[in-house]
């Protein structure tokens, strides 16, 4: 179903001058400063011809369920940010929103670009066609390790910036991102992409496109995710040692994906590599590894440290990142 909004270069101008107004020292005491300027300047570029006024959106139940993954990943910060303010959160939320999405589509292209820069003939297509194709992140195609590691960088340098707490703050997001996970591989399941390989499972689906049962890989990870959000939020009760809630996010999703990866169906020669020369994995599979090492030392680390401040809600800073 097609529904007319605003265009997208008419909301990135009216965004990005919403942002460079904020940085103002004059935005901080004036909040009605930076929308009324940002209003001003993307009406203005589009009254010039600039950018459009309005475009054309097709609402999907992928673009449901990512937005209303986003939704869930704020309630549980929000409830979880102690004395954070609620402008630095949604400074975080806003900058990762931004950079998860272009990061999962960055990725997503980046193996998948020759399907995308060619015709079922073969034959290139136009570089305006081949753009408007890698920017459709409305009809699914994304890749979430490629959000991960974009947010991520984003993310981290704004906590640099602005002295928080990078312990405790890794601590806050870490529960958020996975249910906001867990809620967008709903989307997906509706999508029908990140699809399972064939099984003889009683619970296997049958999905338009396929012509034997599958394994239904998105509610499986769906399901996972959301059972390991509880357990770290069970487990933050009693262990109280900055670092560890972040650290065992990157374990038990990096072990989840890697199997669960093994069960997919939906893998093409774009994206397998060989893992040191050992095994021939998917690039998720690879990632996995990476992100399941990366939280062993985390926690080594986390539970090396001197014990601090316990709870997100210490969000100092004093904590250079």
């Amino acid at each position: 179903m097609s529904v007319p909004f605003l265009h997208l270069a008419f909301i990135a101008v009216l965004a990005l001058a919403w942002a460079l107004v904020q940085r103002l020292r004059a935005a901080v005491t004036r909040p009605w400063l930076a929308p009324l300027v940002a209003t001003t300047v993307a009406a203005a570029a589009a009254a010039l011809g600039l950018v459009p006024w309005l475009g054309e959106y097709q609402l999907t139940a992928f673009g449901f369920f990512l937005l209303m993954a986003f939704v869930v990943a704020w309630q549980i910060a929000a409830a979880r940010r102690g004395a954070l303010s609620e402008r630095r959160l949604i400074d975080v939320v806003l900058i990762a929103l931004v950079a998860g999405v272009a990061g999962a589509r960055a990725r997503f292209v980046w193996e998948n670009w020759h399907a995308i820069a060619h015709d079922d003939a073969g034959m290139a297509r136009p570089w305006l066609e081949t753009l408007t194709i890698a920017a459709d992140f409305d009809g699914g195609g994304m890749v979430w390790y490629g959000g991960l590691f974009l947010a991520g960088l984003a993310v981290s340098a704004y906590i640099h910036r602005h002295r928080l707490g990078f312990w405790a703050m890794a601590d806050l997001v870490a529960p958020a991102v996975l249910a906001g996970l867990a809620v967008g591989r709903l989307g997906c399941w509706f999508n029908g992409c990140c699809y399972g390989a064939v099984t003889a499972l009683p619970w296997g689906v049958r999905r338009d496109g396929h012509d034997h049962a599958i394994h239904p890989t998105q509610l499986y990870e769906a399901g996972a995710v959301a059972a390991l959000v509880i357990a770290l939020l069970l487990v933050e009760r009693w262990l109280k040692r900055p670092g560890v809630l972040a650290a065992l996010s990157c374990i038990g999703y990096g072990a989840w994906r890697f199997i669960n990866e093994g069960l997919r169906g939906d893998h093409h020669p774009g994206a397998r590599t060989a893992f040191f020369g050992m095994a021939d994995l998917s690039t998720s599979q690879a990632t996995s590894i990476y992100l399941a090492v990366g939280g062993v030392v985390l926690l080594a680390v986390a539970m090396a440290r001197d014990r601090g401040p316990a709870t997100p809600g210490t969000l100092t800073s004093t904590d250079p990142f």
